[in-house]
């Protein structure tokens, strides 16, 4: 459990095994949960409409969760730093896109995004790591959207004709009129690329523990995460697309230790395994 706002204007915030909490930071101690939650008045746009007013405190307060890409009424949550609560900020994002997946066919490494709307967009720089940490720019993708604007869904695609290495990353920087912008997802290939769990970060995990599979087909997974005595503790299904794919778990509310995840892909007697520090 984290990445919440807690705001009480009684005497004591929580209650935690019997004890009273007075405040956010007396529950993190006595819970060890919350770790980068904040305590703050959320700044409501209006005391009948409860999105996130302009100077709210929990504006790019959470983490993204790569499959909810929308809030509670169907506004467009901010796919790098999404809002804390149901309800975000309206305030237009340049780009809304699906996340970015690479598959091998035969001329190379083939990327694909879509995006939902675009404003002032200029297009999308991708770029290309061997190590999966040191970036490099490899092709500017033009917007398709009129005068960078778009509240149509618009396909994009990119062949890598010279994937040099025995494995690589790739991610998109989306970039605007105004100079900004922000990273996508990051999806692997390798040479022998075949279906499997590609890696798992960040590890040791504080709440969402991110996932790269690659899967030969448009198919779907089951995700279960045990604990050290064997026990399951979050079972949870996951969509894979033909390619490389990224997938997350909210891992936040279990008990520090050591965690085993099992993936099990749909139709097929694959099964993998990483293990998890969860801090």
């Amino acid at each position: 459990m984290d990445y919440n706002n807690y705001k009480c204007s009684g005497t004591y915030l929580a209650n935690y095994a019997g004890s009273n909490n007075a405040d956010l930071a007396a529950w993190q101690t006595l819970s060890s949960k919350d770790a980068t939650s904040i305590s703050a008045d959320p700044v409501f746009a209006s005391a009948t409409d409860f999105h996130l007013g302009s100077s709210s405190p929990l504006i790019n307060k959470a983490i993204p969760i790569f499959s909810i890409i929308t809030d509670i009424d169907g506004d467009p949550r901010d796919p790098s730093t999404p809002d804390i609560g149901a309800d975000v900020y309206p305030s237009p994002l340049p780009v809304t896109y699906a996340t970015l997946s690479a598959k091998k066919n035969s001329e190379g490494n083939l990327l694909s995004w879509k995006t939902y709307t675009e404003s002032n967009n200029l297009g999308f720089e991708l770029q290309r790591s061997y190590d999966g940490y040191n970036y490099t720019a490899i092709a500017f993708v033009n917007t398709k959207a009129n005068n960078g604007n778009s509240s149509i869904p618009l396909l994009y695609e990119y062949t890598d004709r010279k994937p040099d290495g025995a494995k690589q990353y790739y991610r998109l920087l989306q970039k605007d009129a105004n100079g900004n912008g922000k990273l996508s997802n990051v999806v692997v290939l390798s040479v022998n690329q075949s279906a499997g769990l590609l890696g798992t970060y960040p590890n040791p995990v504080v709440s969402a523990l991110f996932l790269q599979l690659y899967s030969e087909k448009n198919t779907n997974a089951k995700l279960l995460v045990m604990d050290a005595s064997g026990k399951p503790v979050i079972q949870q299904n996951t969509r894979l697309e033909q390619g490389s794919n990224t997938s997350s778990i909210y891992v936040a509310a279990l008990p520090k230790g050591y965690y085993n995840l099992v993936i099990t892909i749909e139709g097929t007697d694959k099964t993998f395994s990483a293990k998890f520090i969860k801090q």
